[in-house]
């Protein structure tokens, strides 16, 4: 009963169970009556603990479907309010390269291209690189402790460097996932820094 993967093969076993306990008592009715009475109420038994156990499985495979529905809705959904509320956005795999293409950033920054496969640590001002890149093992720390909140409630202010070297300052928001292959992605929404 608990090697059976489908419900058509375990009434196939329970069948041939049956019939070979008929077929045991066939010239013993009276002796063998408890017996048969006993398979029968076993066999109902056995049924609806494999119905059960195969609800189970499907509830599990539905829950864990879901899970991945609300992952990617909370993907889509944070990349949307980055893009509406951000001037530039980015989407860095695990080694901090740009992932996707960043077309609002490179315009900020005045450079060509979509940006993709850039370090982006090759943007920031020399003088920001630290604090970037311990503001990044805070996200990453926080992310691994706490996988169900992805977004960073802290920004981070860096400079980037524009086409021509010239720094331009900038509040930069988080947000990270667990990509397809399990490693994390992370959503970045930049806004400039400006005083009026």
């Amino acid at each position: 009963a608990k090697e059976a993967n489908s419900s058509q093969a375990f009434k196939s076993y329970l069948a041939v169970h049956n019939l070979l306990v008929l077929l045991r008592f066939r010239h013993d009715w009276e002796g063998g009556l408890p017996w048969i009475i006993g398979t029968l109420v076993m066999d109902r038994m056995l049924l609806d603990w494999q119905v059960s156990k195969l609800e189970r499985r499907r509830s599990r495979e539905e829950l864990a479907m879901a899970h991945v529905c609300l992952e990617q809705a909370a993907e889509v959904t944070t990349k949307r309010l980055f893009g509406r509320f951000c001037d530039a956005t980015a989407t860095l795999n695990a080694d901090l390269d740009i992932s996707e293409p960043a077309q609002q950033l490179a315009v900020m920054l005045g450079k060509q291209g979509d940006m993709v496969g850039r370090t982006f640590s090759s943007l920031i001002d020399s003088e920001d690189l630290q604090t970037f890149a311990d503001h990044m093992e805070k996200v990453k720390r926080d992310l691994s402790e706490n996988p169900a909140d992805p977004v960073h409630s802290e920004s981070v202010q860096i400079r980037l460097l524009d086409a021509f070297a010239k720094p331009v300052p900038v509040h930069i928001f988080h947000a990270g996932f667990q990509g397809r292959d399990k490693r994390p992605v992370y959503f970045l929404g930049l806004s400039e820094t400006w005083r009026p």
